[in-house]
């Protein structure tokens, strides 16, 4: 096949707009002729044939294509020119193999096709064609546009890579594009014609998009925002890329005429303005998400353009009141620093300005639009607000020689009393996080809603108020969400009912709390503070359990999920109903450890405890066990350790590393609502106590553990409850979000050594109670794979079920997770079907899939939010004692006290990436005397044994753009 012959067909599919009965001219009409144009392989036979020329991998240098891409984050990069421990990786649904897709990163962007799936330096990758030649090992999150299956035929790209070829590389020969004979070159060649010509016709269509419909007139994005912008000047929008190009294509076509151009998602006029889109970031900001299958784009409210106008030309001086503007937030941004870093240093006799002035309406915008700088941080998408920051900071001149980056901007922030001493930004991110789905998907909360009852459902309650309920849980828990009995029956086989909590009693799936909280996910906790999922406190209060709500007599409403296990821990039935309980014996997971003989486990202080520290760890809930309520625990506690033990017969992977606990002392203010919101930022400056820290780390014990933990036990019930609560759902075939894990793939890495070479092999490294040396795990060669949900059962693979008909459903959170509710209704729905009771019938299936599409994401928001805001914290502490010993008003433990001046034991913890970009190699490694994992930097060539010890020493730590620790070789 010639290069035109493949050329043109393709690009022809992807402009493609309409059916074969549209009137209107093609859109296409230059492509012919361009894929048509002489092939550059036809002009190259003329002058005769080329000689091959030898080549070897370690010949190519780096193209400046791929340096720049790669440029912001390295490590994404990988092993550029070392693919050792390559090989084949699952495909993402959606970017097969010969998927044709645009990937941004650092700022630039880059179209290829999709060769192939693989798992490179153990992470996941997809091997990228681009129009140059090169072969780039992107991350599938760079993805953000996808052309359609039909643009390359299967035939063409399967013919540009063969598997063979991670063979050659695991041998470290060539890997640039120059494998095979001529089949493959002449394959590749043929693609990259395709790529450039898409290139070319995209920017021929961003032009026509841009001059409205076809003959001109009044179009362009300028009209698109104004047309799509909410008329609520604080309100924002979405649109999709093919819903813009049909918007900017028909401007002069009347609604409802039958020559409207209909534009389909992945064509090339969707491509278009998914690139004009892109360019205009003041107006449209790209779905932070998976864009390349959302195609969405948030469209910023008329106050957000307004207020980035205002402040654009404030910087720009372009008259002498714009001047006059910048210049008088200059002087008191000065005067703020000033004071703060008087304070700072103690000269609090000496304040020169000891009340810093509060803030105009004018300089609170210049100082939202910075900290906004600290939100919009992708570089797929450049944010609007970076060259404010970098003008302001610039003529600020507090900073002289300094790299203008967030760290510094965070710096300015906290400088000017625009950032509480006490917070993360973590809480903040997740609100604005919420805000922005929640405009994406058009959904706008108005209203206080409708609480229904409660006691709708009453009738079919159970009374379950003569059982000992226990809820254990940690001291400082305030959502009290689940409790455990048992009832003990004469054939030795016990009856475990799990109690839950049950705010669906009250909230329906419509109420506006509800709809919040699905873009919520789930509760958020931080070192500073918690942003609950449900901010409603009195009803919090009335539904955790063991509260006395004045209602019912007392009596609490509960969803109950209950096993029949035999003496042995098998499951021989199970049952879901609702209920009531009363009086649980509330209690701390210490004491009941205590009452079991389990050892307390210890904890270190390595920079010592604060004098004003509250120590809750003693804290006893409802005074003493007693000796049967002991009996009923030791039951439960040998049931869970038979029931884990047939759980993890012959499947799934425990492990932990031993992680630093922080504590922020005293205790705080409720956290800002939200700092990017501009109606929240302080109106004057503050410059509040700098929190003391409370770092403790856990004393691994050094005798292996016997008996199952009081948490552990706890943790065992509620995934029993899990089972049980599925086993319903898929007998009913009611769509809940079931969870799971595919088992682990088997990778080959370089430097294997003697570590275990099958799943199988590290399964027969479990202890009795189903636990791992963690650093067996990381140093396996194997990939675990993340967890998927979806509305049918599936296997979870890593917590030990491998029946594909069972499923796995969270149901025993739902003060804490939106998923954990969404289950709650759909069983009520079900329990009340069949007890002939009036009720809402279950949600189908579609219903439910928008639901997990939605919460998912904001789940994982809410957990990376609350890892950060731990790093956070951490690499403050790590920074501030770096430089000398504790504060004075910190005791110190002699023993216990570590100086990060000296060097440290460190445990590699994953493999050494190197990369064709930087200079030295980087390591992951754990910490345990800080129970932290940092990175250990060290020159390109060396390699590290995961598991082996190292000694090192801090180098740094860093709080921004992310928390990081950085240590080297001692």
């Amino acid at each position: 096949m010639s290069t035109a012959r493949a050329g043109r067909p393709a690009v022809q599919r992807l402009v493609a707009l309409a059916g074969p009965s549209s009137s209107r001219r093609p859109l296409h009409s230059s492509a012919a002729a361009l894929i048509a144009s002489s092939s550059p392989c036809r002009r190259r036979a003329a002058k005769g044939k080329r000689e091959r020329v030898a080549y070897k991998v370690g010949d190519a240098g780096i193209s400046n294509e791929r340096r720049i891409f790669f440029a912001n984050d390295i490590e994404a990069e990988l092993v550029a020119g070392d693919q050792v421990g390559v090989e084949p990786g699952d495909e993402v649904a959606g970017l097969e193999a010969g998927r044709v897709v645009e990937c941004r990163r650092s700022g630039s962007v880059a179209l290829g096709i999709i060769l192939a799936s693989v798992v490179l330096g153990g992470r996941p990758r997809l091997l990228l064609l681009v129009p140059t030649g090169d072969i780039w090992p992107i991350s599938p999150q760079d993805v953000q546009f996808v052309m359609p299956a039909s643009l390359v035929s299967q035939k063409l790209s399967q013919a540009c890579w063969s598997t063979e070829l991670l063979e050659a590389w695991a041998r470290g020969e060539e890997a640039t594009g120059q494998e095979g004979e001529g089949g493959m070159m002449d394959a590749r060649r043929q693609v990259v014609m395709v790529l450039r010509k898409v290139s070319k016709e995209t920017e021929k269509m961003c032009a026509r998009l841009l001059g409205g419909s076809e003959g001109g007139g009044s179009g362009g994005i300028e009209s698109l925002w104004e047309m799509l912008a909410p008329p609520d000047p604080e309100q924002r929008g979405s649109i999709t890329a093919d819903q813009a190009a049909e918007h900017l294509l028909n401007v002069r076509t009347e609604a409802g005429s039958t020559n409207r151009i209909k534009v389909r998602p992945n064509t090339l006029p969707a491509f278009a303005a998914h690139t004009l889109l892109m360019r205009r970031p003041d107006l449209f900001v790209a779905d932070p998400g998976d864009l390349w299958d959302s195609g969405t784009f948030l469209v910023r409210s008329r106050a957000e353009r307004a207020r980035l106008s205002d402040v654009t030309r404030w910087i720009e001086e372009a008259t002498p009141e714009d001047k006059a503007v910048l210049d008088g937030f200059l002087i008191k941004a000065r005067n703020a620093i000033q004071h703060s870093r008087q304070i700072g240093g103690g000269s609090t006799t000496t304040l020169t300005n000891p009340a810093p002035p509060g803030w105009t309406e004018q300089e609170l915008t210049i100082i939202h639009t910075m900290i906004v700088r600290l939100f919009e941080t992708r570089s797929v998408q450049q944010t609007p607000a970076e060259p404010v920051v970098l003008s302001v900071l610039k003529s600020l001149g507090s900073y002289p020689g300094e790299i203008i980056d967030q760290a510094l901007l965070a710096r300015f922030l906290r400088d000017i009393g625009m950032m509480p001493a006490h917070e993360s930004l973590e809480a903040s991110k997740v609100r604005e996080s919420e805000l922005r789905s929640m405009a994406l998907n058009s959904t706008r909360i108005a209203g206080d809603g409708e609480l229904l009852s409660g006691n709708e459902l009453d009738d079919i309650r159970d009374d379950l108020t003569a059982h000992k309920v226990f809820v254990i849980d940690d001291p400082t828990a305030t959502e009290l969400d689940d409790g455990v009995s048992m009832e003990r029956l004469p054939s030795g086989d016990s009856w475990v009912h799990v109690h839950v909590a049950d705010p669906t009693r009250y909230l329906p799936p419509s109420h506006p709390l509800a709809v919040q909280a699905s873009f919520r996910g789930s509760a958020l906790y931080l070192p500073e503070g918690q942003v609950p999922l449900l901010p409603f406190k009195q009803l919090m209060e009335d539904l955790s359990l063991g509260s006395a709500p004045a209602r019912d007599n007392g009596a609490q409403g509960v969803v109950t999920f209950s096993a029949l296990l035999s003496s042995d821990g098998a499951l021989r039935d199970s049952k879901v109903g609702i209920g009531w309980i009363k009086n649980p014996r509330v209690v701390t997971y210490g004491a009941v450890d205590e009452a079991l003989g389990v050892p307390a486990g210890t904890s270190a202080r390595p920079f010592g405890a604060p004098a004003r520290k509250a120590d809750l760890a003693s804290r006893q809930l409802g005074g003493p066990l007693e000796p049967s309520e002991i009996d009923d625990l030791r039951a439960l506690q040998e049931l869970a350790t038979k029931s884990r033990s047939r759980r993890m017969a012959n499947a799934g992977f425990d492990w932990s590393l031993p992680t630093a606990s922080i504590s922020l002392l005293p205790p705080f203010s409720p956290l800002t609502p939200n700092l990017f919101d501009l109606s929240s930022l302080p109106k004057r400056p503050s410059f509040g106590v700098t929190p003391d820290i409370d770092y403790t780390v856990p004393v691994p014990s050094s005798t292996p553990r016997i008996r199952l933990s009081s948490n552990q036990v706890v943790a065992e019930m509620m995934i029993l409850a899990g089972q049980i609560a599925a086993s319903f759902c898929t007998d009913r075939g009611i769509p809940v979000p079931y969870r799971g894990t595919d088992k682990p793939q088997l990778v080959s890495l370089p430097g294997a050594g003697a570590r275990p070479k099958t799943v199988e092999d590290l399964l027969a490294l479990r202890d009795p109670l189903g636990m791992i040396d963690p650093f067996a795990m990381m140093s396996a060669d194997i990939l675990q794979r993340p967890s998927t949900v979806a509305i049918t059962p599936q296997v979870h693979w890593t917590m030990g079920l491998v029946d594909p008909g069972a499923g796995y459903v969270r149901a025993t959170s739902p003060l804490r997770r939106y998923e954990d509710l969404l289950v709650h209704w759909q069983l009520k729905a079900a329990l009340a079907s069949e007890r002939g009771v009036a009720h809402p019938k279950p949600l189908d299936e579609g219903e439910v899939e928008a639901l997990i599409h939605r919460s998912e994401p904001a789940s994982k928001r809410v957990k990376r939010a609350g890892s950060h805001a731990v790093g956070y914290w951490q690499a403050g502490l790590l920074s501030s004692r770096l430089t000398g010993p504790p504060p004075s008003n910190y005791v110190v433990n002699e023993g216990e006290i570590l100086d990060l001046r000296q060097p440290m034991i460190a445990r590699v913890s994953g493999q050494t990436t190197a990369t064709s970009l930087a200079r030295d190699g980087t390591t992951p490694v754990y910490i345990p005397s800080l129970g932290a994992s940092a990175r250990l930097s060290a020159p390109g060539s060396k390699r590290f044994e995961a598991g082996h010890e190292v000694t090192v020493k801090v180098e740094r730590a860093e709080q921004w753009p992310a928390p990081l620790i950085v240590v080297r070789e001692a």
